[in-house]
């Protein structure tokens, strides 16, 4: 598992030079940063300690590189807070807490540098101020670990020696060996902090890798660009692997260019992940920060990521967090981007540029809350943070969620309705409401049997077409719902004819029985309502064969004829199919055309075969 620390503090208070003093490497690369003395871009480097490696990050300290800081904060393990001796706490020493306590950093060291530069008054006086500024951080209670990187003195021969570094590996091990393994069952993710080209490779790409395994040839999606590309090679810690799992990754793309890229972009496992714009976070305002109003305008940033949007307060009366606050805040950005649940962000205003806090994503595909559902929603939250997933399933009520929705969230419950997954709640209303709309039909539409599942999809538009079959199935298996023909119906409905009503029927069927084959056309029953016309037809007792109605007995006696015929003749021809039947062309062609309908024969040329259900009645 890898082990990743991150550097933090004010500008020039040392951290690259510290991390210089550790590993052997300079981490200022550039030439504007060699030319500035300061780090602009991220650094990365490694440390052994006891044949188990740890990934450090050397992050920028100016406020205006706050993005960069926070993109090398993001997934880190553990910060190695750097405070000058000479300067004590500074603006982005207390900046860079915050922003590494908002995005849930478990533990870490501090480092008084340049120890070397002060006397001991100064640096126990120091001291003092840290514990004082630390009370009720993550670092409350870390060590703190005086240091020198080795500066040079005003005389030309002599160089001050760094001192504490043995501590400082002392304390990193410590750490490694108290961090307990959580597995990450969310898919492969690697957000993008650095892009360039390598002679003779191509394009690189790095960043602090996420989730499950990713394995050298595999193919990925670059997000939110869409584009697809496929691994040639996998570094990590400088090391050439076949597989990864977390940490701080290289990875050599094939088949795209540096310039289709840049920092932000989020490389997945195809399809795995679908971009979101409305999240839900569980969020804390900063004590000194500005009031931050809903509707306001803020940029979040997350990974390596930094996003527009606006900011909706769920919790609460008053639309408005201000300073210290805790609560639940929707963000609705301008465009879509990866985000998973428990990923930690921070929230800043659009401008004039300042922090105002951060939190823990609790929903990342969350439903747009309005200002009549507020208080509900904020119930569903709060179920979501003590445990409760199914909250995340009741809270989208009959919107549902995808299976991917489902697994990301690692929502534990739910029936799946064709594709999509609903609360058990839901699909009890939706069951409760099938019953009712199907016992409707039998009030208004007396004769007949039911509805069909065609009929019903107008009264649960929300559920696609395999959905709907499921919750038919679901109602079935509980005997709420029986079907007859594909019509459903109440277990306790029968058609019940009136003696008027009967007495049509039977009047209609003597007919046919008289007319034999022939049939009566539809056009002379015009006089018989609809609703029994349409009773007749879905009880069978009456059968259409093209513009006609022809009794079943009749048409049965004529299906026996035929199964004779088949058992000693290979073919029937239309000659001797009106032979059989003694009817003309007019009628005989029409009751063919019918047996083919209905795979009782089949056509072969200009004759007939035996048809696949020609052993069945009408």
């Amino acid at each position: 598992m890898a082990f990743i620390i991150g550097t933090a503090g004010h500008i020039d208070h040392g951290k690259t030079s510290l991390i210089r003093s550790l590993t052997g490497v300079d981490l200022d690369t550039a030439p504007e940063e060699k030319e500035r003395g300061i780090t602009i871009a991220l650094g990365f480097t490694s440390l052994t300690l006891e044949q188990s490696t740890v990934s450090f990050i050397d992050v920028p300290g100016h406020e205006r590189l706050i993005r960069t800081m926070i993109s090398g904060a993001t997934g880190l393990n553990a910060v190695l807070l750097c405070v000058s001796a000479t300067d004590s706490v500074m603006p982005q020493t207390i900046e860079h807490l915050n922003i590494l306590n908002l995005l849930g950093i478990p533990q870490g060291i501090i480092a008084i540098t340049m120890c070397d530069l002060a006397d001991e008054e100064d640096i126990e006086l120091i001291t003092e101020e840290l514990h004082e500024l630390l009370e009720g951080t993550f670092l409350e209670g870390a060590p703190i670990i005086q240091t020198s990187a080795g500066i040079q003195t005003s005389s030309d021969t002599d160089e001050t020696a760094p001192f504490g570094q043995q501590e400082l590996q002392s304390e990193i091990q410590r750490l490694m060996d108290q961090q307990p393994t959580i597995e990450d069952t969310t898919p492969f993710r690697l957000p993008v902090d650095r892009v360039f080209s390598q002679k003779g490779f191509g394009t690189v790409v790095t960043g602090t890798a996420r989730g499950c395994s990713i394995n050298n040839g595999q193919t990925v999606q670059i997000l939110p660009e869409n584009l697809i590309a496929k691994i040639r090679s996998i570094q990590h810690h400088s090391t050439t692997v076949e597989e990864v799992v977390g940490g701080r990754v290289a990875l050599n793309l094939s088949g795209i260019a540096t310039a289709d890229l840049s920092r932000g972009s989020v490389i997945i496992a195809p399809n795995s992940i679908s971009p979101t714009q409305i999240v839900d976070l569980e969020y804390q305002h900063l004590s000194n920060a500005s009031s931050l109003e809903s509707g306001t305008r803020i940029r979040m940033l997350f990974g390596a990521s930094e996003a527009l949007g606006k900011v909706y307060r769920i919790d609460g009366s008053e639309n408005i967090f201000e300073e210290g606050d805790t609560g639940f805040l929707q963000v609705r950005l301008d465009s879509p981007h990866i985000l998973c649940r428990h990923d930690r962000c921070i929230i800043r205003r659009e401008s004039p540029l300042e922090t105002l806090g951060g939190g823990r994503v609790i929903d990342p595909y969350a439903p747009k809350v309005r200002q009549r559902n507020k208080e509900e929603q904020h119930q569903f939250l709060v179920r979501a943070i003590n445990g409760d997933s199914i909250s995340l399933l009741d809270r989208v009520q009959n919107q549902g969620r995808s299976i991917q929705e489902h697994t990301l969230l690692n929502i534990n419950g739910g029936i799946l309705l064709g594709k999509i997954y609903y609360g058990a709640s839901v699909v009890k209303d939706m069951l409760n409401r099938l019953v009712s709309v199907v016992q409707q039909t039998h009030v208004t539409q007396p004769l007949k049997v039911g509805t069909t599942r065609m009929e019903l999809s107008t009264d649960f538009p929300f559920l696609q077409k395999e959905g709907l079959h499921d919750l038919v199935s679901i109602s079935m298996a509980a005997h709420q719902l029986k079907d007859k023909n594909g019509r459903l119906h109440h277990p306790s409905f029968s058609v019940h004819l009136s003696p008027q009503q009967r007495a049509e029927i039977d009047k209609l069927l003597q007919g046919l029985l008289n007319k034999q084959l022939v049939g009566l056309p539809m056009t002379e029953l015009s006089t018989i309502p609809k609703s029994l016309m349409h009773y007749a037809f879905e009880s069978a007792q009456i059968v259409r064969v093209a513009n006609n109605i022809v009794h079943p007995i009749l048409l049965n006696k004529l299906l026996d004829q035929l199964r004779q015929h088949f058992e000693v003749n290979q073919t029937l021809s239309t000659t001797e199919f009106k032979e059989m039947t003694q009817l003309s062309r007019k009628f005989s062609i029409p009751l063919l055309e019918w047996m083919d309908e209905n795979q009782k024969t089949r056509r072969n040329g200009d004759v007939r075969i035996s048809g696949g259900t020609l052993s069945e009645d009408v």
